[in-house]
């Protein structure tokens, strides 16, 4: 996934038709050559890649990413960048503790 800007709404739309539609995300598939084997991204790919890769559900993914704004991680200024990330990274970590939490909860 390429790094967009705010691109993660174009990621996750086209996760959720994968997922919902083509069924190539399912885990648990006897026919590996329609199952997704890795994932790796830049920028809004990253964080698309993030929640995929630890199992959060695109329609899921997108919920959550469609409550972020920019005043949410904005940590100027960043090393050639606009921003530092360690905000985005404090988010995104404890999206995926909680998601973890809740996935924990309905298991037991």
């Amino acid at each position: 996934m390429a790094p967009a800007f705010f691109g993660f709404y174009a990621y996750f739309g086209a996760l959720m038709a994968l997922d919902e539609d083509a069924d190539i995300l399912t885990v648990n598939t006897t026919d590996n050559s329609r199952k997704l084997q890795s994932v790796a991204g830049a920028s809004a790919g990253a964080m698309a890649a993030i929640l995929l890769s630890a199992g959060i559900k695109p329609r899921v993914a997108a919920e959550f990413a469609t409550t972020l704004g920019v005043s949410n991680f904005a940590d100027p200024p960043g090393i050639l960048g606009v921003l530092k990330g360690n905000k985005f990274e404090s988010i995104m970590k404890q999206h995926l503790e909680e998601s973890q939490l809740n996935a924990s909860a309905l298991t037991s």
